[in-house]
């Protein structure tokens, strides 16, 4: 493992991906993180980006996660109103129900993912590389 960084850098890094693993109570998590980052951001700039990134990919995940949330209570509660109106269409009940299930399919999928995508950040923390996680929201630049 040669690497052009600091052992104690990559394990700062270590524990900022780890920190929402080891705490995954929902908002909790989001202020872990950030005081994390507030205390150990200044450390280098390898330390400061994959922070940044850590913080990111845990709000970007709150925020998918709410607004599938949403998705799947819109579905379950206005649902019933959707095939009233629709009584003669099958395919609008079909739509409804397989919605339903999907979004809570895609709320599980994702949670199994966060973790993947955490992991394999770690790993390559640990190896020295920079690693920008695609489909997050920069919340910090």
């Amino acid at each position: 493992m040669d690497s052009p960084f600091p052992l104690k850098d990559r394990f700062i890094i270590g524990g900022g991906y780890l920190l929402p693993m080891v705490f995954p109570v929902p908002l909790l998590t989001l202020v872990f993180v950030y005081i994390y980052y507030y205390f150990l951001g200044g450390v280098s700039r390898f330390v400061n980006h994959h922070l940044k990134q850590s913080f990111n990919v845990v709000a970007s995940y709150h925020l998918y996660t709410l607004v599938l949330f949403l998705f799947f209570y819109l579905l379950t509660t206005f649902g019933d109103l959707f095939g009233n109106l629709f009584a003669d269409n099958v395919f609008v009940g079909m739509f409804i129900v397989m919605g339903s299930i999907s979004s809570f399919f895609l709320i599980f999928l994702f949670s199994i993912i966060i973790y993947v995508v955490l992991i394999v950040a770690i790993i390559l923390a640990f190896f020295g590389k920079w690693v920008r996680i695609p489909l997050i929201i920069k919340f910090i630049k």
